[in-house]
């Protein structure tokens, strides 16, 4: 492939788990930014609250699509991650907890994704 780099999804996972910070520190390294167009699937406003509450240094930026991935990923704008937004996170998460909402939250994003 010449030009952008390949789009890489990846789900942010359950919001009370470490998934959301393990993906964020993952998309802050340049080298994993630099092999792929990385596009998180899972919901904006709360992986920018955790971004800020980690001091994770990675530009997030709000795409419609995975599609939109590559020209956010090329090397002109290596530093911003795409995340479609799925806005399916409610607020306050309480953390390393069990809930049912947290499920149905992760379970929306393969659902979406099945169903494209």
């Amino acid at each position: 492939m010449t030009g952008a780099n390949p789009r890489l999804a990846v789900t942010m996972g359950d919001p009370a788990g470490i998934g959301p910070e393990i993906t964020l520190r993952a998309l802050a390294d340049p080298a994993a930014r630099g092999a792929a167009a990385p596009v998180v699937l899972g919901d904006y406003e709360f992986l920018q609250a955790e971004r800020e509450r980690f001091g994770i240094d990675v530009e997030l930026r709000r795409v419609d699509s995975a599609a939109d991935a590559p020209a956010l990923g090329d090397n002109t704008d290596a530093d911003a991650v795409g995340v479609v937004d799925f806005d399916n996170v409610a607020s306050p998460v309480t953390r390393g907890e069990v809930q049912s909402e947290y499920g149905r939250a992760s379970l929306g994003v393969y659902a979406a994704v099945d169903r494209r």
